[in-house]
């Protein structure tokens, strides 16, 4: 346990503590708005860029608009499963 004569405060650790959660609120709802937006804009992606030829624009529509998908997800699962194992299963 930390005491003051480590060179740590509680008033540090606590601050620390509480930045990392408003880091994890941010993290988690900008994900949810990548969510909503994929969820809003599916049905004009089908319809204006699945039928259209296969072109660099398109190829780099798909990526940008995936990975973004792919990363969120895959970070939450990370983050979930990192702390599962560390012994402090996630209160998500």
């Amino acid at each position: 346990m930390a005491t003051p004569s480590d060179g740590f405060s509680y008033d540090t650790i606590v601050r620390a503590y509480t930045s990392t959660r408003y880091v994890n609120y941010l993290a988690v709802s900008s994900f949810a708005l990548v969510i909503v937006d994929f969820l809003h804009t599916f049905p004009d992606e089908v319809r204006l860029m699945w039928k259209a030829p296969m072109s660099l624009p398109n190829v780099l529509f798909f990526a940008i608009r995936y990975y973004s998908l792919v990363q969120g997800a895959f970070s939450q699962w990370t983050c979930k499963h990192i702390l599962t194992f560390l012994g402090q299963p996630p209160r998500w």
